[in-house]
């Protein structure tokens, strides 16, 4: 696989979802990812996987356009229940707004990491997985 555009196809087609509803769940992880990690771990995984730059600025022009009550409900958990709690909601929020259900979810986060392994570095990926460990869970699943 090429880039993440090509992984949005092919994830969207393995799990029978639309392009955007995988396009979705991808904007939000990276989202995730770049919010969780150290700024420089978060740097170097992005410029690792071809097409995160383009991906999450479709995000934040999403973002910029309204966001939903959803987010701004998973926001206000988060910040009641604190750090990782509030960061497994924000996860789950995710697939939920792309309309995954659970095995969705952990199908294509396996997907995921497979794409992140075939283009990063083993020791990023490690701290991935330390920094943002809600991702983790999912694989687990």
């Amino acid at each position: 696989m090429n880039d993440l555009n090509a992984f949005v196809g092919q994830a969207a087609s393995a799990l029978g979802l639309s392009p955007d509803a995988a396009g979705s769940a991808l904007s939000g992880i990276l989202g995730l990812i770049q919010k969780q990690m150290s700024s420089g771990d978060a740097s170097a995984l992005l410029q690792a996987l071809p097409g995160a730059a383009d991906l999450l600025g479709k995000s934040a022009d999403s973002a910029d356009s309204g966001g939903g009550m959803l987010g701004s409900l998973m926001g206000a958990a988060g910040s009641l229940l604190g750090g990782k709690a509030g960061s497994a909601l924000s996860v789950i929020s995710i697939f939920n707004q792309a309309g995954m259900d659970s095995s969705q979810a952990g199908s294509f986060m396996g997907m995921f990491m497979d794409f992140v392994r075939e283009n990063a570095d083993g020791d990023l990926v490690g701290r991935l997985l330390e920094q943002v460990p809600e991702l983790k869970s999912l694989l687990d699943n």
